[in-house]
């Protein structure tokens, strides 16, 4: 049962950053980006906005993860001390796939292209 839950949250979690690396490759073909940059936007600003929003979406998804695992009652996921490390790990994975999916978005020219592979 619990490695069934590990298995559901694993792919759903998958999604996360195949949306991420989409939505900059969107910018990027859309040429949003480049508009930012061109009216006075640095870097910097532009990647730690799109790093704070990633992160408070991934609060989000925390938070609805937890819920249904308390509505299915996987109590090895949410029992003390367990609890602590699934709730770190799930903290940690969102920040770590935001860096992910921004390497990974140079490589996609199309946003459906980020989405697919």
């Amino acid at each position: 049962s619990s490695v069934a839950m590990g298995m559901v949250v694993m792919t759903a979690y998958s999604f996360i950053p195949t949306g991420i690396a989409a939505y900059v490759a969107m910018e990027k073909e859309s040429e949003f980006k480049h508009q930012l940059m061109v009216t006075g936007t640095g870097r910097v600003p532009y990647w730690l906005s799109n790093a704070i929003f990633d992160s408070i979406f991934g609060i989000f998804s925390l938070i609805g993860t937890l819920l249904i695992m308390s509505f299915f009652e996987a109590d090895a996921w949410l029992s003390y001390p367990n609890i602590t490390g699934t709730v770190t790990l799930l903290l940690l994975f969102v920040p770590a796939a935001s860096a992910q999916a921004y390497f990974a978005s140079f490589f996609f020219t199309t946003s459906g292209g980020a989405l697919v592979s």
